[in-house]
């Protein structure tokens, strides 16, 4: 993976991480008090989901296609570092890339996007979340220096989904899917989350099942502390 991949990484990470923070400053402390959550809980919530949305997005895309390049496991790689801050050894990326890619699939679009639509005081922000998630997306697509068939096919699922999640409508300008420069995302059509809190306790069960099958799955890998502790914080978002 090229240097000028990686500082746009660094750069897209970043932004989803302002963007989400946007989402915790004053106007967030009413939003905390009526779910009943200190604003610690809360800012914990939304640095998660900002987590979650950019693995997923990563996952989606680098995966699209049935297998991995070497670029494309260096970015999973590098993700998993910026957020949990060690290294994956290159013998390991693989396993790694599967777990993770298995239990992103198990998020949901509109779990991860659900605080900017339930809550109007943070609706404004609707369109910076689709624009980061598409620059994420593209540079997922493209990180092997070109864009595959399937890859921009899914690039504009993804954003389709994405729109559909964030209720903003189709011909929304801001983030069109830019196949040229790295931009770009994914999302899907499940029906949204009332209250991400308010999950049915069948749906919970199901959850922790998942969960208890990926840390059991990852303890028989050797070497990812940080991948499973990626896991646990992943699927601690399904339980929202």
């Amino acid at each position: 993976m090229n240097e000028a991949i990686q500082a746009e990484l660094q750069l897209t990470l970043q932004a989803a991480r302002r963007t989400y923070g946007s989402a915790i400053g004053e106007r967030a402390l009413s939003i905390a008090h009526q779910q009943g959550l200190s604003w610690e809980a809360w800012r914990e919530r939304m640095e998660r989901l900002a987590q979650g949305l950019m693995m997923k997005v990563c996952t989606e895309l680098t995966s699209c296609d049935g297998h991995w390049t070497g670029n494309e496991l260096q970015l999973i790689g590098r993700v998993a570092e910026f957020y949990w801050g060690s290294s994956i050894a290159d013998s390991e990326l693989r396993a790694a890339a599967e777990r993770l890619t298995e239990q992103s699939q198990q998020l949901r679009w509109d779990a991860l996007v659900g605080p900017f639509v339930r809550n109007a005081s943070l609706r404004d922000l609707r369109s910076s979340v689709l624009t980061v998630a598409m620059r994420m997306a593209n540079l997922s697509a493209k990180v092997d220096g070109r864009l595959t068939q399937s890859g921009r096919q899914r690039l504009v699922s993804l954003q389709r989904e994405l729109e559909a999640a964030l209720q903003l409508g189709s011909d929304h300008s801001e983030a069109e899917p830019t196949l040229g420069a790295p931009r770009g995302t994914a999302l899907s059509t499940e029906p949204q989350l009332e209250d991400l809190v308010g999950l049915p306790l069948a749906q919970i069960a199901r959850n922790e099942q998942l969960l208890a099958q990926a840390q059991a799955q990852l303890r028989r890998l050797v070497g990812l502390r940080q991948a499973k502790r990626q896991v646990q914080e992943l699927t601690d978002l399904l339980s929202f």
